[in-house]
């Protein structure tokens, strides 16, 4: 892999970009964290003791939301001077999105799919579909090559798989709870094939 002296020198630390690098470095250790604590959380989900796991969790996301309500107290004059780069950003380069789509069009439209920093929550009474739909939107960003990460507290990684393999397969979910004929099993080994390429 080759590099240009301009490229070498924008990534090279002095004094001049330390407090950029810091920052950059902070950001990249909290992120590994985050994940770190939330396969914790997820092993300790698959055992039949859940004691703690909703703690764990919660605090979690607490602190997360404390983090960034920190990161948003930036001056007006900075929050202003990015919108306008969004603006001269988005007039050059009129085909790239700000956001991860869902894969949904109709509901990208309406809420211009899912943005950094914010939580989205999908809610419905229970056998609503919410972790189906939820999966479909997790196959339809894998697609594209996007790197996913599913927790659950209520399914294993199996069973959450599962649903992903029938999908993909265009098998009944049931199916798998009986013998399969020679025509689904072929149909699920391409679409195992196929998902485990997924970045999950």
């Amino acid at each position: 892999e080759y590099y240009t002296l301009s490229e070498l020198i924008s990534n090279l630390v002095t004094h001049l970009n330390v407090s950029t690098h810091a920052a950059t470095v902070k950001r990249l250790s909290r992120c590994r964290e985050i994940v770190e604590t939330s396969r914790a959380i997820a092993v300790k989900a698959t055992n039949t003791d859940l004691t703690g796991v909703e703690d764990d969790l919660n605090d979690l996301l607490e602190s997360i939301k404390e983090e960034a309500k920190t990161e948003t107290l930036i001056p007006v004059k900075v929050a202003s001077e990015r919108i306008l780069a969004d603006i001269h950003y988005r007039r050059q380069h009129p085909t790239v999105k700000n956001y991860l789509p869902s894969g949904y069009h109709e509901i990208d439209r309406i809420i211009k799919g899912f943005r950094p920093k914010e939580m989205t929550i999908i809610a419905a009474r229970p056998g609503g579909g919410k972790t189906s739909f939820a999966l479909n939107v997790v196959a339809n960003m894998a697609r594209r090559g996007i790197k996913i990460g599913v927790i659950s507290i209520e399914m294993s990684a199996g069973e959450l798989l599962e649903r992903l393999y029938a999908n993909e397969a265009g098998i009944a979910l049931d199916r798998f709870e009986e013998p399969m004929t020679d025509e689904e099993v072929a149909r699920f080994e391409s679409a195992r094939a196929y998902v485990d390429k997924w970045n999950l």
